[in-house]
């Protein structure tokens, strides 16, 4: 008689917290993706691990690297900026490929800085006139 998912997933949790579970219970397989630091453990030597549990679940396991996906310090800069100057996100974005990825980098930055970035000189006084702004 075939497991539940659910039993399966409660027996193979013990291989890390980060990790994901993939279930194709028309073919019994499982897709286990663990952290980096628990792929050697959930394999186990010369793949005794994941064969055994394997036999023990009755189903197919593969097991593969988690990938988390990760955190997005382009995006985030552009939506701190876009949120603190209440500048367009296409100026923004430009600002965070120019390196100005938080308000602090402003800091001695004059407009010619910024048209020496490919900004325009009204486009650079209206960014250093909004720092200035949030400054005071």
């Amino acid at each position: 008689m075939p497991r539940p998912p659910l039993a399966i997933a409660a027996e193979i949790g013990a291989f890390g917290s980060e990790r994901e579970i993939v279930l194709d219970e028309k073919t019994h397989r499982i897709l286990l993706k663990v952290a980096t630091d628990d792929l050697a453990v959930a394999i186990g030597r010369k793949g005794q691990n994941a064969r055994l549990t394997s036999r023990l679940i009755g189903w197919r396991l593969d097991i593969e690297e988690f990938k988390a996906v990760g955190a997005d310090p382009e995006g985030d800069a552009k939506r701190k900026l876009v949120a603190a100057l209440g500048i367009p996100e296409p100026q923004a974005l430009r600002l965070v490929k120019a390196g100005f990825v938080s308000l602090e980098l402003f800091e001695g930055v004059e407009a010619a800085d910024l048209e020496g970035a490919g900004f325009t000189p009204e486009e650079a006084s209206d960014i250093i006139s909004r720092v200035s702004a949030r400054a005071k």
